[in-house]
């Protein structure tokens, strides 16, 4: 991967959520990349553990869509307004009824 705006991973972050895809994000990982989230109980180290948990994962929440189409997950992309002011971020609006 060469350098990679943050904006971009943000972007392509919110695509595969919103598109259950992660290959376009998956490609701009660096091999030392680390995933931490408050659905994982312990960091993810590494681009192959994060692209394996990230194709399960959507892999799943998929499969969960088509048995129920009420259920589905929309990233938002954003700005964050504390802290570096301005810097990309998404807000991961999972919903169910």
């Amino acid at each position: 991967m060469s350098d990679v705006a943050e904006e971009q991973v943000v972007l392509a972050f919110a695509k595969a959520w919103n598109r259950l895809e992660p290959d376009g994000f998956l490609a701009l990982l660096a091999p030392g990349a680390r995933y931490t989230s408050q659905w994982v109980f312990e960091e993810l180290v590494g681009a192959a553990a994060i692209s394996d948990y990230l194709r399960r994962k959507m892999h799943t929440v998929r499969a969960r869509g088509v048995n129920d189409p009420d259920s589905r997950v929309r990233v938002e992309i954003g700005r964050t307004s504390h802290g570096e002011d301005g810097r990309p971020c998404f807000d991961d609006a999972r919903s169910e009824r």
